[in-house]
């Protein structure tokens, strides 16, 4: 652990990877989206489509700040797209949970990908 005054080893850490709030960020909407097949009443899903646009918003721009235009931040802003609550699709249940569940894994995918790539770097 730095010692309190050594702000740019902290700022350090929190750049070299993948952080605690990034992981948040990820774990949150992946988790909510892996369960969403299940029956619940609206609000959740329109819960679930707030949270997409601001957990994945979040990690899509910090992705892109990092290293641009890659497949991950494509996929990271697609998910954005879909799953934005300001101008919503409206699909068929059915594609709805196949969606949910590629969401919840494209999330839990780039978690684990940017925390070897962070582990890696270290």
């Amino acid at each position: 652990m730095p010692a309190p005054d050594d702000n740019a080893s902290i700022v350090e850490a929190f750049r070299g990877g993948c952080c605690v709030a990034e992981r948040l960020l990820s774990i949150l909407p992946a988790s909510m989206l892996l369960i969403a097949p299940a029956p619940w009443p609206y609000v959740y899903y329109v819960l679930l489509r707030w949270l997409v646009l601001i957990c994945v918003g979040a990690i899509a721009y910090e992705s892109f700040q990092r290293r641009g235009w890659h497949a991950w931040t494509i996929g990271l802003i697609s998910l954005v797209v879909l799953f934005n609550p300001i101008v919503p699709f409206h699909l068929a249940h059915q594609v709805w949970t196949v969606l949910n569940v590629v969401g919840a894994v494209f999330l839990f995918a780039h978690l684990w990908v940017e925390r070897e790539r962070g582990a890696s770097v270290n």
